[in-house]
């Protein structure tokens, strides 16, 4: 199967973008925006989109300070994933089958 034929990835693409509409119509991780946030946002994403994903990721965040992990582990490590992606992409990995 080649690069132009990629249903599973497009699938799991659907499936996160869906499971975001879906938590936000839930009203999973509410937070309201307030009047600093309308001056922070950006011409992409809103004040509310904004304020919705810092509620969503804020246990995340408090995590990771209560194990003090460096801000600069995590982009290594997403630099890594990023760079493992990109030879199991450019070697042709399948991982669909």
């Amino acid at each position: 199967m080649g690069p132009a034929c990629r249903p599973g990835t497009a699938a799991l693409a659907a499936g996160v973008i869906g499971l975001t509409i879906v938590l936000a119509l839930r009203g999973v991780a509410q937070m309201p925006a307030t009047a600093g946030d309308a001056e922070e946002a950006g011409p992409l994403i809103g004040s509310r989109v904004r304020a919705w994903y810092r509620a969503l990721l804020a246990p995340f965040e408090d995590r990771f300070v209560a194990w003090r992990v460096h801000p600069d582990a995590l982009t290594w490590a997403q630099l890594a994933v990023s760079l493992l992606a990109g030879v199991a992409f450019w070697r042709g990995v399948d991982v669909e089958s």
